[in-house]
């Protein structure tokens, strides 16, 4: 039985090119024989950067992201 999986999302700002442009980060589901993880991407400047997350990571780093977001907009208020 054949099945499907979507395992990369580009995300950029317009108009850059959604593949090669200079905003584009790449999150992707990865796996490397030790389990499932979330790898983002940013490939700037003819060099490639890279961070890895276990998938229990993901909720713990979407939080503290949104608390950062929000503490930030207090500041600028």
């Amino acid at each position: 039985m054949m099945k499907s999986l979507i395992s990369t999302v580009n995300m950029y700002r317009e108009p850059d090119n959604p593949f090669f442009g200079e905003s584009v980060t790449e999150i992707s589901l990865d796996d490397e024989a030790a389990g499932t993880f979330i790898r983002l991407r940013q490939h700037y400047e003819d060099r490639e950067h890279k961070l890895s997350f276990d998938l229990d990571e993901i909720d713990m780093l979407c939080l503290t992201l949104k608390a950062l977001r929000d503490s930030g907009q207090k500041l600028s208020e």
